[in-house]
């Protein structure tokens, strides 16, 4: 049965769930995640700002300060310099999130609230969209990319690996209400309409994200956010021939095409050995009873290291 490319985001005819554990509260629970996590992002914002605002410097060069001459004789800084930070602060923070049907384990959210890995993670990107769009004058960009493999084969590919770009700010007229529609899918469809679902690819689509930064991204400075359970996974079989994706191969990818990238992989759940630490770069530790609170401070960490 051949199999066609189709949008990541669309209904599908087969069901696949949208990332939000079964329950008639779920979809209030994840609104509720938005609304807290959005103000939380927006306070982080809206301080950094306040510390990028032009400051006057006294210094040896700039505009004479007459106020200033009766020092002449012994100090010589007697003019005044204005510092603007925020003109040279442009900034894109770029999300790789994994879709695949492992980020179904629940997580906890904002209050303990129960949530999948892939909900909340949805809840959180949502959030500093919103929070990005409110704050800092639009100088910090945000894009969100998923990162999905097929369940099975694509043509005579056997199961390659999809990146798919769903959100991006600098697109004026996409909302960050797009972000709902996020599910456990890979844009793999039947002639039937039927998705596929997705296994976890990571690096394996480490030449596609090293084209997107370099094709798409504009602005002076990037982080990218690897956001996954870590369970590194693919059956990437094609007709005549059997080959898995494994912790050597994702290595092997983070050598070649993020050397020298501020890269940082956000690390969801438990279990994790020394293994599967060293095969991502810039590990970062989440469990699920922490998920919120660690990826908060990261964020925050990393945002005011922009303004140093």
């Amino acid at each position: 049965m051949s199999k066609h490319i189709v949008n990541p985001l669309g209904s599908p005819h087969k069901k696949i769930s949208s990332g939000l554990i079964d329950g008639p509260t779920q979809k209030e629970t994840y609104e509720y995640n938005v609304k807290v996590l959005t103000k939380r992002f927006k306070k982080v914002f809206d301080s950094l700002e306040a510390n990028l605002k032009p400051k006057t410097k006294i210094s040896k060069r700039g505009k004479l300060k007459g106020s200033r001459l009766h020092m002449y004789s012994y100090n010589n800084k007697l003019f005044t310099q204005k510092e603007d930070k925020f003109q040279d602060f442009n900034t894109t923070f770029v999300f790789l999130l994994d879709v695949s049907g492992s980020m179904s384990a629940k997580t906890e959210g904002v209050n303990g609230m129960t949530l999948s890995r892939l909900g909340l993670s949805k809840a959180i990107l949502k959030a500093l969209s919103i929070a990005l769009k409110k704050s800092l004058k639009g100088k910090i960009k945000i894009e969100v990319l998923l990162k999905s493999c097929p369940e099975s084969k694509f043509q005579e590919h056997g199961n390659a690996g999809f990146l798919s770009r769903v959100y991006s700010s600098s697109v004026s007229n996409i909302n960050p209400n797009v972000i709902d529609n996020i599910n456990y899918s890979c844009p793999v469809a039947d002639e039937q309409g039927n998705q596929s679902g997705s296994s976890t690819p990571e690096l394996l689509l480490g030449k596609a994200v090293s084209y997107f930064l370099k094709s798409y991204v504009k602005t002076k400075n990037y982080l990218v956010f690897n956001m996954t359970d870590g369970d590194i996974y693919t059956n990437m079989s094609s007709e005549n021939t059997y080959t898995s994706w494994s912790n050597r191969d994702n290595y092997k990818c983070m050598k070649k095409y993020f050397k020298g990238i501020p890269f940082i992989s956000i690390l969801m759940g438990y279990g994790f050995g020394k293994e599967d630490m060293k095969n991502h770069p810039n590990p970062v530790l989440c469990t699920d009873d922490k998920f919120v609170v660690r990826l908060e401070t990261t964020i925050s960490k990393l945002a005011r290291s922009l303004s140093q």
